[in-house]
């Protein structure tokens, strides 16, 4: 093919909007991704609340069980131990 060929094909190409709806798909998938990536950490987020509003009142449990009753701390069950496992 000629070089004027090829040129006319990759103007054709652009301005007929092959190039521009392409360029569109990509950026719609990189937008979904970062959305569904927004979705997991807001997750994470609204466990992580949970989970300390459970320890915070465990807490004040424990604490108003030895105020109330004199119970030791020793003789109370443990609070138990978060890891991340990830």
């Amino acid at each position: 093919m000629a070089e004027g060929t090829m040129a006319a094909i990759v103007v054709a190409a652009i301005s007929g909007g092959v190039v521009t709806k392409f360029i569109e798909l990509i950026v719609a998938w990189f937008k979904g991704k970062h959305a569904r990536e927004q979705t997991g950490w807001e997750k994470y987020d609204k466990a992580m609340r949970r989970l300390r509003m459970v320890l915070e009142v465990l807490h004040e449990t424990r604490l108003l069980l030895h105020k109330r009753t004199g119970m030791p701390y020793s003789e109370m069950p443990p609070i138990p131990e978060f890891r991340d496992d990830t």
